[in-house]
């Protein structure tokens, strides 16, 4: 290491200077991933896992729509020093009788405001 890295890493530390470099931990990717979904509004972050290795995300869980598993997607693309996204998220099923509704409903025979 030359004697101008270490002035840099003695006046910044460590992580501020691996982001100067563009470099950063899996650590620090992973907090910032975790800061931007519990901030997003479209995002409910509660049953989001977020893991990084190697700049590699990977969001795992539950969320309700496959509106929100791609809004948590969206939300982290431009984390810095991100490699991917391993978008793993599920969407959560429609219980089957509200399925069987919606198809009685949407069929017309039995449509609750028809008399």
């Amino acid at each position: 290491m030359n004697r101008n890295t270490s002035i840099h890493e003695q006046n910044y530390g460590q992580d501020e200077f691996l982001d100067a470099l563009n470099i950063r931990s899996d650590d620090r990717i992973e907090e910032d991933v975790c800061n931007i979904l519990l901030k997003d509004k479209d995002v409910d972050a509660s049953k989001i896992e977020v893991s990084v290795k190697d700049g590699v995300v990977t969001l795992a869980g539950t969320v309700d729509s496959r509106e929100t598993r791609f809004a948590a997607e969206r939300a982290v693309v431009g984390v810095m020093g991100l490699k991917d996204i391993q978008n793993k998220l599920k969407t959560k099923k429609i219980p089957k009788t509200f399925s069987k509704r919606l198809e009685v409903n949407f069929s017309g025979s039995e449509h609750p405001d028809q008399e």
